[in-house]
C-alpha cells in the first residue's frame, strides 16, 4: 500500500510541474484520418518527450480479450505487421503519424495509443 501511495505522490508532482499539453486541431484530424472509425478522445503531449493518444474501440470487451478474438484495426499481411503484433499496426501507424506532424525538436520518443 505504500508503494502504490509513493507512485502516486510522484505522479502527481510529475503532472503539477509540465501540465499536459494538447496537440493543434490540424494533428488531430490527421491522427483521427490514420484511426479510421475508431474515435479520437484525446491526445496529449506530458513531459519531455512523451504523448499519449486515447481512441475509443466498442470492440474491445472483456470477453473478446479472454477469447483472444479482439483486434485493433483491421486485419494485416505478415509483410505489413513486420515483427509487430498485428493487434498494434495500427497503434503504430497512428503514433508514427502524430511524430511526423510534429517539429523535429517537439518529437516524442514515447508514445503510448490506448
Amino acid at each position: 500500500m505504500r508503494t502504490r501511495s509513493l507512485f502516486f505522490l510522484a505522479a502527481a508532482l510529475v503532472v503539477a510541474c509540465d501540465r499536459p499539453k494538447s496537440v493543434s486541431a490540424e494533428i488531430q484530424r490527421a491522427l483521427q484520418v490514420r484511426a479510421g472509425s475508431y474515435p479520437l478522445l484525446e491526445v496529449q503531449r506530458f513531459g519531455r518527450d512523451s504523448a499519449y493518444i486515447v481512441l475509443e474501440d466498442s470492440a474491445l470487451t472483456s470477453d473478446a480479450l479472454a477469447g483472444d478474438t479482439w483486434m485493433f484495426g483491421p486485419q494485416v499481411s505478415a509483410a505489413e505487421a513486420g515483427s509487430c503484433p498485428p493487434e498494434k499496426v495500427l497503434g503504430q501507424r497512428i503514433a508514427r503519424e502524430l511524430w511526423w506532424r510534429l517539429d523535429s525538436a517537439a518529437r516524442p520518443s514515447q508514445v503510448v495509443v490506448f
